[in-house]
């Protein structure tokens, strides 16, 4: 018996047919990806089949945003041609598949397009309010983790960086905290919500900015400044800066710039990052992220200058780490510098027949690491 007012039950086939299976597949893969590392594979896949037996637009309707966002995927196709280390690139390339997969699964995939009895609301809007719930739960639990930790050991780095997240690394989770923040921004400027759901926006913008200080990543410190200036042009442009909304982004950015001049931990990073770029001392005399990123850089940016066709593609900066610091034959230097600490047995620049240097095996394998 079906009672008035009651949402009629679907079939398989009614849900395939009219990409509403696709629809709950995205939903749930939005939802997961801020909140797990393992398991994810189970809602992609789920995603990879319904959006197989489904419904799809033409690709060549959607052809330039699908390029535009699986550009990253390609330059590292291009890098193919121009790489010593072919196995590694073959590898990366099967990991960063999402990166491409994704744009033509949300390009290509068509959600219903009316709003049926059992279908969710809002079509694309479904999948981005899914992952800004997921992004939102998962800082909930990583301050809960973080302050089950702390309450044991009384250490206040427990809330910061790498003990911030159980799950994500803080640049991932940095980044997930900022495209939600970016996702709810451009919604409040579009006038897609409510006044009141536009207040509820702003509470979880600012939880979110302010959480950026705990995973401390100085990409994504850097990313939301960037963020901040994007928002300002974007509602500049559509006559809302002087506006309510105007003053709470003025408002969000005032605090944020405040809570991280006041916390001492991810101020200094931030300090640290800047002297090292700053510095003319040479950075191998330093050990640390900074300063070996920046001698990666350079590093890095020389051999693009001396050996563009054949040794600058992406994969091969270990072992083009590993021929600068050891002087072993380049092919040594491919087929072993994974083994980072056990190629640096001599001094940076020697002959391979000195003694073993505590200080450039740490820098090298720091970099290689890198």
């Amino acid at each position: 018996m079906i009672y008035e007012g009651a949402i009629p039950r679907r079939g398989l086939n009614a849900l395939r047919a009219d990409g509403s299976l696709f629809l709950y597949a995205s939903v749930l893969t939005a939802f997961f990806i801020p909140l797990i590392t393992k398991g994810i594979q189970i809602p992609i896949t789920l995603m990879v089949v319904a959006w197989a037996v489904g419904p799809k637009r033409p690709l060549r309707e959607v052809w330039k945003p699908v390029l535009v966002f699986s550009g990253i995927y390609l330059f590292h196709l291009i890098g193919m041609f121009y790489t010593e280390n072919i196995s590694r690139g073959i590898a990366d390339l099967e990991q960063k598949l999402s990166l491409i997969l994704f744009p033509i699964l949300l390009g290509t995939g068509a959600f219903p397009a009316g709003k049926p009895a059992g279908v969710l609301p809002g079509g694309r809007n479904a999948v981005i309010a899914a992952f800004i719930g997921g992004t939102v739960a998962s800082v909930v639990i990583s301050f809960a983790e973080s302050w089950s930790k702390y309450s044991t050991s009384g250490v206040v780095n427990d809330f910061y960086m790498s003990e911030f997240s159980p799950v994500h690394h803080p640049s991932y989770m940095a980044m997930y905290m900022n495209l939600a923040a970016a996702a709810l921004l451009l919604k409040v400027f579009a006038g897609e919500y409510s006044r009141r759901a536009a207040r509820t926006a702003w509470i979880v913008v600012l939880f979110l900015v302010l959480a950026l200080i705990f995973p401390a990543s100085k990409m994504g410190l850097i990313q939301v400044v960037f963020l901040f200036i994007f928002i300002a042009l974007f509602a500049w442009r559509r006559g809302q800066l002087l506006s309510r909304n105007g003053a709470m982004l003025l408002t969000t950015a005032l605090a944020f710039v405040v809570f991280f001049k006041t916390d001492p931990i991810a101020k200094q990073r931030v300090v640290a990052t800047v002297a090292a770029v700053s510095q003319d001392r040479d950075p191998t005399s330093q050990i640390g992220s900074n300063a070996s990123r920046i001698h990666a850089w350079k590093i890095s940016a020389r051999e693009i200058k001396q050996f563009f066709s054949n040794r600058s593609g992406p994969w091969n900066t270990c072992p083009s780490l590993v021929f600068v610091f050891t002087g072993l034959p380049r092919a040594a230097c491919l087929a072993q510098f994974g083994l980072a600490l056990r190629l640096f047995p001599h001094r940076y620049g020697h002959a391979p027949h000195g003694g073993v240097h505590a200080g450039e095996a740490k820098r090298g394998g720091i970099l290689c690491i890198l």
